[in-house]
């Protein structure tokens, strides 16, 4: 559930965008369909950030780049979870806003629906390719985060590819713990040896 901060920004950005038609012809040229990833995601719209670190900040300063915002859902699939930013000019490259949201499609992980009749959850690389499939499957936004809600996964995952897949077994199937964080107390260092 989103705090309060979050939904003010959300509100405000939202509220203060402008219809947009040269946007969407973009937007459409990308091949979305507009009406239906709008109308399960809720809006895009055009926007000068900040991105870096997998993050982003709404500044418009020096160092912004144009980029598109969306909403991240929670689990119900309706409730703001966090803001998406993915940049105008590569967007392979995105971030989140508050940090917190670990995929887009949350709610589709732990939903039956998604295996049902022999379906697969498609893991998307970038959130243009999730608003390709109408917000089907999942985009990972957080790799720390991914492997512990794709875990509770209800069935396989299908990856875009081959070199996808190789790249989802590094992030999905690594452990939870760093091996250089377990230590020996020094005065039993010759038992290990």
């Amino acid at each position: 559930m989103a705090d309060v901060m979050l939904l003010r920004v959300a509100e405000h950005i939202f509220a203060e965008a402008q219809p947009d038609p040269y946007a969407w012809k973009i937007l459409e040229g990308y091949g979305l369909d507009l009406n239906a990833v709008t109308g399960l995601n809720g809006p895009i719209i055009r926007r000068k950030v900040k991105m870096e670190n997998c993050l982003f900040d709404l500044d418009d300063g020096d160092g912004s780049e144009w980029a598109w915002l969306m909403c991240a859902h929670d689990q119900d699939g309706e409730s703001l979870l966090d803001l998406v930013a993915w940049s105008y000019d590569d967007p392979g490259r995105f971030g989140v806003y508050a940090g917190v949201a670990p995929v887009l499609g949350l709610d589709q992980i732990t939903n039956p629906a998604s295996w049902s009749f022999g379906n697969i959850l498609h893991v998307h690389r970038t959130p243009l390719n999730w608003l390709r499939a109408n917000c089907h499957g999942v985009c990972i936004l957080d790799h720390a985060m991914a492997p512990i809600v794709l875990g509770d996964a209800l069935g396989p995952l299908m990856a875009e590819d081959a070199d996808h897949a190789r790249d989802l077994k590094d992030v999905l199937c690594r452990s939870y713990v760093d091996p250089r964080s377990i230590l020996v107390p020094a005065s039993k260092l010759r038992e290990v040896a």
